[in-house]
């Protein structure tokens, strides 16, 4: 599949995602306003120079429910709150499941309103097209 990842022994990944957000770091500008559907990498996000609204309850309420939503409705949301890319990285593949996210990763490239500029085994980044 799509999603795969090293684990300890716990079953939990080890670092699976920093390739791409070192990837993030070296090719967006600075200050990019990123979203992610995982509730726990804001600081990564922050940390690798781009911006994330970790404070904004709509956006946070929005990293819950979003990927149960669909693509369209993804990118009405994204839109609205001036979001420039955005991730699907292994902490939503393991939260939804892998086959949920690769439907997930279908419907977003089906829409046609997304570009992937970035992919690789563990996590994708899209530019939101407009």
């Amino acid at each position: 599949g799509f999603w795969r990842y090293f684990q300890d022994n716990n079953g939990r990944p080890i670092a699976p995602d920093l390739e791409g957000y070192v990837w993030i770091r070296n090719n967006l500008p600075p200050d990019s306003n990123v979203f992610t559907f995982s509730t726990n990498l804001d600081a990564i996000i922050i940390g690798m120079d781009m911006f994330i609204c970790h404070w904004c309850g709509d956006l946070r309420e929005y990293q819950k429910i979003g990927f149960n939503q669909s693509a369209v409705q993804n990118y009405n949301f994204l839109i609205s709150k001036n979001i420039d890319y955005f991730v699907i990285d292994t902490e939503a593949a393991i939260r939804n499941g892998i086959n949920q996210t690769n439907y997930k990763l279908q419907d977003i490239t089906n829409s046609n309103r997304f570009k992937q500029i970035h992919k690789n085994g563990y996590m994708s980044v899209f530019t939101i097209l407009r």
